[in-house]
């Protein structure tokens, strides 16, 4: 299944790159259920 690309904004952007390891990896996984259920 091909997922969908998701553009982020700037602030969104520097907010990812202030989380930990371990905090990116729920927001990806969080992010990839959305891709995968998105109408």
């Amino acid at each position: 299944m091909e997922l969908y690309a998701v553009e982020i904004e700037p602030e969104v952007a520097t907010w990812l790159r202030s989380l930990s390891d371990r905090d990116l990896g729920r927001v990806d996984t969080y992010v990839v259920m959305l891709a995968e259920h998105a109408e």
